[in-house]
């Protein structure tokens, strides 16, 4: 392969080689060693990911439309970009739109504390109990939504997939797919699949958008939450 680079200062100083076999790839770093005009390749080294990260974070220069890279900065919220983009909201107010013959209303409602992950397969969402910024060990708990399969996956209907830039830009933009889409179905039918709350699902959305017309939304009450049924345990399983 023959490759021209025109830049004059520009110079190949290293070399990323991806390895794959019935196992996952991984890369190796080689230097590169200039002999008239024609490198070559030395010996190399398996790369750390944060080496990758890094080297990928520097490629794909993460800038706004003004250039002043703010983007590249990284939420507090955030906590996982590799290989998955994974982040958390403590447990806060949103908007939520039911269709279907279980429940047909919309309103503010309070939320559990969330773990969001998005991945090329799409999207997935965890409950957690904790209130502070969650860390490997916290316990992942079944989040209480219609369209949510029993490993967090989310039907997300005929939402679109976000398509923009940036690990910041993303998380608002997967949260807004998910908010902004009706919950019409129920992917688990188990008597406490979803939660513990009775009379079921429904029934605790309803109790919830109640609470907040009425002016009393307080806190989501995470006795309601059920463990994952078939599914990861701890932030750590996901990560």
């Amino acid at each position: 392969m023959r490759v021209n680079v025109t830049t004059p200062d520009c110079k190949l100083t290293t070399a990323l080689l991806v390895w794959s076999a019935d196992r996952q790839p991984f890369l190796t770093v080689h230097q590169v060693q200039g002999s008239a005009g024609k490198p070559s390749i030395l010996d190399g080294r398996l790369a750390s990911q944060a080496e990758v990260l890094k080297l990928l974070r520097s490629l794909t220069s993460e800038r706004d439309e003004g250039g002043s890279g703010a983007d590249s900065y990284l939420d507090p919220t955030i906590l996982s970009v590799s290989p998955r983009l994974t982040w958390w909201r403590p447990a806060s107010l949103a908007p939520m739109w039911f269709r279907g013959a279980n429940l047909e209303r919309n309103g503010q409602a309070v939320q559990p504390g969330l773990v969001y992950q998005a991945s090329e397969d799409g999207l997935k969402v965890f409950a957690v109990k904790s209130r502070s910024r969650p860390d490997p060990t916290t316990r992942l708990w079944q989040a209480p939504y219609p369209n949510i399969w029993s490993k967090g996956g989310v039907c997300l209907g005929n939402a679109r997939r976000p398509k923009v830039v940036g690990a910041t830009a993303l998380t608002k933009a997967w949260e807004d797919a998910f908010w902004g889409t009706a919950f019409t179905h129920t992917n688990l039918h188990g008597k406490r699949a979803l939660t513990s709350h009775p009379g079921g699902v429904y029934a605790l959305w309803s109790a919830l958008l109640d609470n907040h017309q009425g002016g009393k939304s307080g806190r989501f009450p995470n006795s309601a939450l059920v463990p994952l049924a078939d599914g990861p345990c701890f932030l750590k399983d996901i990560l």
